[in-house]
């Protein structure tokens, strides 16, 4: 996905997003949806890993255990 699609998804816009700069072009390394607790990291415009806020994020399991 790109950062477009997740955010007519979610409905909410970043608050924080990252940049590097490659000659003349920019690419995006995250964007932090901090409602939904959420860091998107992004490879070559798409999502590349989905990290979860361990406070404020969905809660999430690996085989049964709460992380």
């Amino acid at each position: 996905m790109t950062l477009e699609e997740i955010t007519r998804v979610l409905g909410e816009g970043p608050a924080v997003s990252s940049y590097s700069h490659h000659g003349e072009d920019q690419q995006l390394n995250y964007a932090d949806l901090t409602e939904s607790g959420i860091r998107a990291l992004f490879h070559d415009g798409r999502l590349g890993c989905v990290a979860a806020d361990a406070f404020t994020g969905p809660q999430v399991r690996l085989d049964a255990a709460p992380r």
